[in-house]
């Protein structure tokens, strides 16, 4: 996701604080909490003039992350065949599949990115096409047989083993 932190739309973050159970008077702190704050914009000496926020979270506040996860909590039940596993505005979306099933996964992985970017929409949350990226694993051979996923708007990786992602080894 792009800027995902600044495009939260306080409207729906606040339906989404009542879906996930919030009181009513925990849902009006909240609307407390987000309405009428001001941004300035400091260079050097020269400030800007105060901005109203219309969205976004406070920069630097402590129950942005904890806001900002509960506005995404909805997104992982978007994909019907990938098993997504989410960090913040990172997702990844792995799905495993046989070589000879890989038309079929092509299908699958487009109809749950597809799925997934109706949400963002939907969400007021942008994308990054320059982040979003198709990796698949498997051993050289394997990877020469691999059909070109690149028909996506997605850059695809090919990686063999061992490779690691967020700090984790993996092999295969």
């Amino acid at each position: 996701m792009s800027k995902a932190f600044n495009t939260i739309d306080h409207n729906l973050l606040l339906i989404k604080l009542k879906d996930v159970g919030a009181s009513p008077s925990m849902i009006n702190w909240f609307q407390s909490y987000l309405t009428s704050r001001y941004q300035v914009v400091r260079i050097g000496t020269d400030v800007s003039d105060p901005l109203q926020m219309a969205s976004g979270m406070p920069q630097g506040s402590i129950l942005g992350p904890l806001l900002f996860n509960i506005y995404v909590n909805d997104l992982p039940s978007m994909s019907q065949h990938c098993s997504p596993h989410c960090y913040e505005d990172d997702t990844k979306l792995p799905l495993s599949f046989r070589l000879h099933d890989q038309e079929t996964a092509i299908s699958q992985k487009n109809q749950d990115l597809t799925k997934i970017r109706n949400w963002c929409f939907d969400n007021q949350l942008l994308l990054n096409p320059g982040k979003t990226k198709l990796l698949v694993c498997g051993s050289r051979k394997m990877a020469l047989k691999v059909k070109d996923f690149g028909k996506s708007s997605c850059t695809c990786e090919m990686r063999q083993r061992p490779w690691r992602d967020s700090g984790h080894q993996f092999n295969f």
